[in-house]
């Protein structure tokens, strides 16, 4: 069904299970000498991930609560891999009933609840980043408003930012803090208009609040500024 999905760990084939699932399998394949090329070359933790996508997408689709009427040959046939089913079960990561099979762990992980909890963790983490973003720009005093001011963009309010100095954007990104490194960097990624336009904005918003990482917010506006003419 499109939107279903299932949470899997982004350093899952780094999990010691996992390597111990295909370690298990090379051992068999070598032993009984159930595939003739070298398993070292296909049998290996991506495989092992992969395998328990597919298993475990079936599972969230098939089951309810954890459990399902099919044996562990069915997963082994159903994975196009023998011993598959055999390896889970010696990490703990499936049980065999005789007659059907279980997921250990089911409501911490591919529930329903578990599901939702995923969702309610990745909102509350958009909504601090969001947060701390906006916690970037703050009201400010007048003595904090000069200070910012006279550490981040030196001579704007004397000179402003109408007309380019002789070094360009380089120079007029390097006044407003950046390293020359960084100035240069972001010189080739954006027009002297769009510097200019920037950091006109950015001077005309520390006038009225503290900004504690005034390079950060001109990059935003940069960004945006590419965005609106692209």
């Amino acid at each position: 069904m499109a939107g279903d999905w299932i949470p899997m760990r982004l350093d899952l084939a780094q999990d010691p299970a996992v390597i111990g699932i295909a370690e298990q399998l090379r051992v068999k394949y070598t032993t009984e000498r159930l595939f003739d090329a070298d398993v070292r070359e296909w049998l290996t933790e991506d495989l092992v991930v992969g395998k328990l996508h597919r298993l475990w997408a079936w599972a969230s689709a098939q089951s309810r609560d954890g459990h399902a009427a099919v044996t562990v040959g069915h997963v082994d046939r159903m994975l196009k891999l023998p011993g598959f089913a055999a390896a889970l079960i010696a990490v703990g990561w499936l049980e065999d009933k005789t007659d059907a099979i279980a997921f250990p762990n089911w409501e911490h992980w591919l529930s329903q609840s578990a599901k939702a909890r995923v969702l309610n963790t990745r909102r509350k983490q958009k909504q601090r980043a969001r947060q701390e973003r906006d916690a970037g720009v703050t009201e400010a005093g007048p003595q904090q408003q000069q200070e910012d001011s006279a550490c981040c963009l030196p001579r704007a309010r004397e000179e402003g930012f109408a007309a380019v100095p002789a070094g360009g954007s380089i120079e007029l990104l390097v006044r407003a803090g950046f390293s020359p490194r960084a100035a240069r960097r972001r010189a080739s990624e954006f027009s002297e208009h769009q510097i200019m336009v920037a950091l006109e904005k950015l001077a005309m918003r520390m006038k009225s609040h503290r900004i504690p990482n005034p390079q950060g917010y001109l990059l935003t506006l940069l960004r945006e500024n590419g965005k609106a003419s692209a």
